[in-house]
């Protein structure tokens, strides 16, 4: 049995989050935005 398993992970750096992609990540929504996407018809 092999038990010198190696592995590796690359790491680059990326964009980082506008305002709206931020709060959209971070569900920071306010009660008029609740609302709006409980009304979408795609919202389960």
């Amino acid at each position: 049995m092999n038990t010198d398993i190696k592995q590796a992970m690359h790491v680059e750096a990326g964009t980082s989050l506008g305002t709206a992609e931020a709060n959209e990540n971070e569900r920071r929504w306010d009660d008029d935005k609740t609302e709006r996407k409980n009304q979408a018809p795609t919202n389960h």
